[in-house]
């Protein structure tokens, strides 16, 4: 991952990117861990307030309120606004957040894993545990069967208009419980392939219930695929035919195949600028191939605050802009980009490109941040023990074989060539971060061990070779089964 370190006016300053955090407990993987919320802008696109008292909102908010087109900040944040401290130290207003995609398709990743990861429950930063975030608190019930949550009282939308339970159950009952929409309903959200049902006990208190106990429902709703569940009711009613006979008609009107088409592309909170969100930035200019770049703006309405009682997010406005990977890499090196990360899309943040990045820090201004995979490691080799072929079978199922090839894998000499020396010989077992981490299992037989290897496969009972000193499988003839003479 990679962090601009460039000052005002050109782009965010050093620690700019880190006030992304003020909108995202956490973004993903990429960015666990970094230091995310301090803000220190200079120059001029920090406008006159550079070096100013950082006051309680951001300074253009604070003008829309004194000229009467916005409420004051105290009827803007919810009861109890969510605190978010500071790795680093508090920050300041101002900035654009500079950021880039290598395709239209890519919109929707980018956002969720950069800017739109408010589900009811978040990761903390460090992975250690599930925190509050929409929901301020909740219970397990009935062995894990049910859930109750205590939504945050006092959110709002970006258009001003309350965050309630009525938008949970709106998308519950009538979209993802409408078999026309949703033939089949999110697995997040079922057990069996039967939907939970969704129980509103008040305006700011609901329990799902499940046909069965669902153990990691919790931590799936802390994954950004749960933030379809987070949907605006007053908006999108007047989409659905249920609300609005109209409907039909108007996605015709709109070139739409039918009403669901419609809805769907309005329910879209990275095309269309309509749609109100409870992100810290929302769309104002949608993507496209046309114009090629995208905007969000800040969300005056967003319900976190610093330590100070300052509304997040620091940074004004998030901009995106179509490139090709080349000339990611080539603005990257030039300190023309802020943030980036890793990506399922693609992303200039590899490892074949890291000589290249790490040539360019200096004249670039920019620094690379480690960041925590969220998989045990970059490759296991697992091998079928119930191939249908015999002898394959017996080998394959013979446990000292299996541990004489894994003593013959030199892992640390793949590490050196392949990772950039980056990581460390690993079995499948979960990570040094993970609370089920067992060192035994983590490490056993990852030593390059030529003799262990042969000793080993000797007492696996493959010890006859051939001719040229490899070994041979159980009626193989002449097949090579692992290594050739003793140093393989």
């Amino acid at each position: 991952m990679i962090r601009n370190s460039q000052e005002f006016p050109r782009r965010l300053s050093r620690r700019d990117a880190l006030g992304l955090a003020g909108g995202l407990a956490l973004t993903s993987v990429a960015v666990a861990g970094c230091d995310l919320l301090s803000t220190d802008p200079g120059g001029s696109d920090a406008g006159s307030n550079a070096g100013a008292a950082k006051g309680k909102q951001a300074p253009s908010l604070e003008k829309l309120v004194k000229a009467g087109d916005l409420p004051p900040l105290s009827s803007r944040l919810p009861k109890n606004p969510l605190v978010v401290n500071p790795i680093d130290e508090v920050g300041r207003y101002g900035g654009t957040w500079h950021s880039y995609l290598d395709g239209l398709a890519a919109v929707g990743y980018k956002f969720y894993v950069e800017l739109g990861y408010d589900p009811l429950v978040s990761w903390a930063p460090d992975w250690s545990d599930l925190i509050p975030n929409l929901a301020e608190g909740w219970e397990v019930e009935n062995g894990g069967q049910a859930y109750l949550f205590k939504l945050r009282q006092g959110v709002k939308w970006s258009d001003g208009e309350p965050f309630t339970a009525d938008d949970l159950t709106f998308m519950f009952e009538d979209v993802w419980g409408n078999k026309e929409i949703s033939p089949i309903p999110p697995e997040m959200f079922s057990t069996d392939g039967k939907l939970a049902t969704l129980e509103k006990i008040d305006d700011h208190t609901v329990r799902f219930v499940f046909g069965a106990p669902n153990a990691l429902f919790l931590r799936r709703l802390a994954t950004p695929s749960a933030n379809s569940l987070i949907t605006p009711r007053h908006y999108m009613e007047k989409f659905h035919v249920d609300y609005n006979p109209d409907t039909e008609a108007a996605a015709k009107d709109e070139g739409f195949s039918d009403w669901i088409d419609y809805f769907w592309d309005r329910n879209t909170t990275t095309s269309n600028p309509d749609r109100p969100s409870l992100n810290a930035w929302v769309l104002t200019t949608a993507v496209d191939d046309s114009s090629g770049r995208g905007v969000f703006e800040r969300n005056p309405y967003y319900w976190k605050v610093d330590p100070d009682g300052s509304q997040l997010p620091y940074i004004d406005r998030v901009t995106y802009e179509i490139m090709d990977l080349e000339v990611v890499l080539l603005r990257t090196t030039s300190g023309d980009l802020d943030f980036n990360a890793p990506a399922l899309t693609g992303g200039v943040a590899t490892l074949d490109n890291k000589p290249v990045l790490a040539r360019g820090r200096e004249k670039g201004e920019y620094e690379f941040i480690d960041g925590v995979p969220g998989s045990m490691n970059q490759g296991v080799i697992s091998l079928n023990l119930n191939t249908k072929n015999a002898a394959l079978r017996e080998v394959f199922q013979n446990r000292d074989f299996r541990i004489g090839l894994s003593y013959a894998i030199n892992r640390q000499e793949i590490v050196n060539a392949v990772y950039q020396r980056q990581g460390e010989p690993w079995q499948a077992a979960p990570r040094k971060e993970s609370e089920f981490f067992n060192e035994e299992l983590a490490k056993q037989f990852t030593d390059y061990d030529v003799d262990q290897a042969n000793s080993y496969l000797d007492r696996a009972g493959y010890s006859r070779r051939d001719g040229d000193g490899t070994r041979l499988g159980p009626g193989w003839q002449a097949n090579r089964v692992l290594t050739r003479g003793r140093d393989q």
